[in-house]
């Protein structure tokens, strides 16, 4: 019984293996599919809660070394690592029928593990740092806006596009945590989707417009602005640099709980899923998300929908 287990495991196995490997190559090459790259954890996520950790690993290594002859070695190295480590990780908390909040933070934070080494490792072959790449790319942006405007302009944009520049290198950390918390949000819902299509037993997940952030996170807060403080005060990091990362951070934090606030009043309003989403492009179309993070850090403060009372 155990072998036929393994058979079946081995199988499967090699058949995701083959899947993992497709996604990521039609997401490198296909035009138009590259949001296949930011699913690639959804197979080993799969992987891990029918079967064991062991057969993710064989998976992800199988997966890299096929991407990395078709591709190249980094993206080989981008498979495995962002693909096996996070969806053994989530894989894991989803088995253990952990809330979707665990999996999903834990998720996040192994994503900005593999961020650290998928830049440590690119900076190591290829010798170029992550903000030489940033100022690199907006060097040629300020190049090819040079040959295609008037010379007053340029002037202008030319101090703008530097200011940028400095100012984009300065929120790089809180950036990628963010970039790593919605590639967890993302590989999580389409991982659970599947599984329930698939008869899989698999959680409920709690609707998004009762999504509230933990009771301490005012105290948290509260607790790293301190110590940003005091962290600047004794030249420990640069203070305006930590400021605008703790602040990058924290608006997106407070900004997931103000969507889910205006998500929560559409739907007792009876409005349409298709308002929904309308309203968020509209919000980030006309630059609202600070507005709305400050409604998310009042919600956190007096709880306007009742969340923690009903739990």
């Amino acid at each position: 019984m155990n072998s036929r287990k393994e058979t079946v495991a081995l199988t499967e196995s090699a058949l995701l293996t083959a899947i993992t490997s497709v996604l990521a190559i039609a997401g490198l090459y296909i035009p138009f599919m590259g949001f296949l790259m930011f699913i690639i954890s959804v197979p080993f996520i799969i992987m891990m809660v029918r079967h064991s950790w062991k057969y993710v690993v064989i998976a992800s290594a199988c997966s890299a070394v096929l991407v990395s002859f078709v591709a190249f070695p980094t993206y080989g190295v981008y498979v495995a690592v962002f693909g096996g480590l996070v969806g053994l990780v989530m894989g894991h908390y989803i088995k253990e029928k952990k809330d979707s909040s665990y999996t999903i933070f834990y998720g996040a934070l192994t994503a900005s593990v593999a961020f650290i080494i998928i830049l440590s490792i690119t900076t190591l072959i290829t010798g170029i740092s992550l903000s030489e790449t940033v100022e690199k790319v907006f060097t040629e942006t300020l190049s090819l806006t040079e040959n295609m405007g008037v010379s007053d302009m340029l002037k202008n944009s030319e101090v703008q596009l530097a200011d940028l520049i400095e100012i984009f290198k300065m929120i790089i950390p809180s950036s990628l945590i963010i970039s790593a918390a919605i590639y967890s949000l993302i590989n999580y819902f389409v991982a659970t989707v599947i599984m329930k299509r698939t008869g899989m037993d698999v959680s409920s997940v709690k609707k998004f417009s009762e999504f509230t952030l933990p009771n301490n996170i005012m105290v948290g807060t509260t607790i790293i602005l301190v110590l940003s403080y005091f962290a600047g005060k004794m030249n420990i990091v640069d203070s305006q640099i930590l400021f605008m990362n703790v602040l990058n951070l924290f608006i997106y934090v407070f900004l997931i709980q103000g969507v889910a606030i205006m998500f929560f009043y559409l739907e007792k309003w009876k409005f349409k899923k298709f308002t929904k989403i309308l309203s968020v492009i509209i919000i980030f179309l006309f630059q609202m998300t600070l507005t709305l993070a400050v409604v998310g850090w009042i919600d956190n403060v007096f709880d306007f929908r009742k969340v923690r009372q009903r739990k």
